[in-house]
């Protein structure tokens, strides 16, 4: 019997359930207790006891005679598997069987790099006082130093550092632990690192130092306080205050300016006029701020004040979802007021983080829906907008392949507009009438080529894909990129989650933040800009949601306005505050044709 799939099938399955009087009938009649399953990829029972955290069973096998070392095809042990876990009790059983705690897997990772990343102190204090290697590097050159703030274990950090760890220790990239913090926007783990002795002025292979990978104002003032210095220039001749002028970062530049930054520096690429040009904007979105105070709600009399918040404006941002139309049923006057912004001489954009179609779609739904003529030139969509930031990083594709493989959680539109820029994609075919197989799923089955996972909303989203895509980026530590955060749909009568509420699903499932390409991202402002070839201070973005349409423009200087046609009621507009606060309110795009008709009069 000892040969025999069934067998070997058998064990698994009883391993699984936890039923240790089958195991112990199984191997009595001669099962060998290290028999690999193929199905999955060479794993044994051990590996499958130190997942499910079975301590008692992981004992009965052990002295059954279960290698402790043997290696699945992705040359992991049980004993990763049990740190990965956070299996305290598993990964003690195996150490004191003799599991070696140096042991690597095929991407040179450890049990301490396993357990760092799971956050477990009991874990993490165990493998020290048993010889790990607190130097050890992965295939990335990440240490368990750089993973406890990457991944936002404070406590593990703190024990690490109390053993002696190398607080400036550099991954490949030349990234330290306090650049992971403030890429994170991590106060408690950027004031820990800086008040045991971290470089805050350390700097990576581009030149580039902590806080120049920020985006919040609360974890850049912490690295100020700790002594940042705010004129480092980067390999690109650019300052922290540029980079933040030119993603349209309003609240940073302030917080920089405020700080002593120099204004008058000049980057070596000529783009003085520019910086300049940004940082008015920033400086006017502050003063508007606390000028206007509050949002107003126009009526089609309020004239002066639409010719005022659209004066010096040159191209108008609109949502879709929300604004334009709901569904397919279009928002009364839409096409009519569109219509009027163009004759006013205003550049439209339609901008959606609807991730589900294409440019190209898009051009025929507004079109079909609405009556509105356009090209792909005027629309840009959070899938287009993923697409774009992922080509901006250059990757390489992997070994043996000749294009970079994508892992995407979304519909046919991001699929299309990632192909669109060369990348190859997958998962379409895991969709949500493929049952999970729990029997057959393990590392070594992933895809060698993917260097990415792409998640944006997703009708067919599972739990196969949510395992899949968790995978490619925990253990092939793949680019994780969402294309929004949106937590809803605009629909009457019944909820429908968006995007956001998958992201929320994988983020918590990997443990690790998505890149955002979408609204409120300043990236997508930047996109825009450059697509368009108008500045984020003279744009204006119209928009249905708070917390992403009215972010993203006040957030990157534009102006801004809400419509009460979508998700945002009267009262939440006037409860809003800081950054999700409006310029203005209207009751419908609609009110746009009657203000710009009494605005040229």
């Amino acid at each position: 019997m000892e040969g025999s799939a069934s067998a070997v099938r058998a064990l698994f399955a009883a391993v699984k359930e936890g039923d240790s009087a089958a195991v112990s009938r199984l191997l009595d009649d001669g099962t060998n207790v290290n028999s690999a399953d193929a199905s999955h990829s060479g794993t044994t029972a051990l590996t499958e006891a130190a997942k499910a955290g079975n301590a008692e069973m992981l004992k009965l096998l052990v002295d059954r005679g279960a290698d402790t070392e043997a290696r699945d095809s992705a040359d992991r042990t049980a004993l990763h598997e049990a740190a990965a876990a956070g299996h305290f009790e598993a990964v003690k059983v195996l150490i004191d069987a003799g599991a070696d705690v140096l042991a690597q897997d095929g991407y040179s990772g450890t049990a301490l790099l396993e357990g760092t990343r799971s956050g477990s102190v009991e874990i993490v204090a165990m493998l020290l006082r048993k010889g790990a290697d607190m130097a050890a590097r992965d295939e990335d050159g990440k240490t368990a130093v750089s993973e406890a703030a990457r991944y936002q274990h404070p406590a593990v950090l703190t024990l690490l550092l109390d053993k002696g760890a190398d607080i400036e220790v550099k991954d490949e990239d030349g990234r330290t632990a306090l650049m992971e913090a403030a890429t994170n926007n991590d106060c408690e783990i950027a004031s820990l690192l800086l008040d045991r002795g971290a470089d805050v002025n350390a700097t990576d292979v581009e030149g580039r130092t902590a806080l120049m990978s920020v985006e919040g104002p609360e974890v850049a003032l912490v690295l100020v306080k700790g002594g940042a210095n705010l004129e480092v220039e980067d390999e690109e001749g650019e300052t922290c205050l540029m980079r933040a002028a030119q993603e349209g970062n309003a609240e940073l530049v302030a917080l920089l300016l405020d700080n002593g930054a120099a204004s008058a520096s000049v980057s070596r690429d000529g783009l003085p006029a520019d910086i300049v040009e940004l940082l008015r904007s920033a400086e006017a979105w502050q003063r508007r701020r606390l000028l206007v105070g509050s949002a107003t709600r126009l009526a089609s009399s309020d004239v002066a004040t639409f010719r005022s918040w659209l004066d010096g404006v040159d191209a108008v941002l609109l949502d879709c979802d929300g604004v334009i139309w709901r569904g397919t049923t279009p928002i009364p006057g839409a096409l009519a007021a569109i219509d009027a912004l163009r004759a006013a001489g205003k550049r439209v954009v339609f901008v959606s983080n609807n991730s589900t179609k294409s440019r190209a779609t898009y051009v025929g739904k507004l079109k079909r829906v609405c009556g509105i003529e356009s090209t792909v030139d005027d629309v840009m969509s959070s899938a287009f907008a993923a697409a774009s930031l992922l080509a901006s990083k250059k990757l390489a594709p992997a070994e043996g392949h000749d294009q970079v493989g994508v892992f995407v959680v979304g519909e046919s539109g991001l699929h299309e507009e990632l192909r669109a820029q060369g990348f190859r994609t997958i998962g379409q075919d895991e969709g949500g009438g493929k049952p999970f197989d729990f029997a057959g799923f393990d590392v070594a089955s992933l895809d060698g080529g993917v260097r990415a996972v792409v998640q944006g909303f997703d009708t067919e989203f599972s739990y196969n894909k949510l395992a899949l895509a968790a995978s490619y980026i925990r253990y092939a530590r793949a680019e994780y990129v969402a294309t929004n955060t949106d937590e809803t749909f605009p629909a009457h009568g019944f909820v429908v989650p968006g995007g956001g509420s998958m992201v929320a699903a994988l983020r918590t499932g990997c443990g690790v933040e998505p890149e955002v390409a979408g609204k409120p991202s300043p990236r997508l402002m930047d996109l825009i800009a450059a697509h368009i070839g108008v500045p984020a201070s003279r744009c204006a973005m119209v928009g249905d949601r708070l917390n992403t349409d009215i972010r993203f423009g006040n957030s990157t200087g534009a102006q801004t306005a809400l419509v009460l046609t979508g998700v945002t009621t009267a009262a939440q507009a006037e409860a809003s505050e800081g950054p999700e606060r409006p310029d203005i309110v209207l009751d419908s795009i609609a009110d746009v044709t009657a203000l710009l008709a009494a605005a040229s009069e």
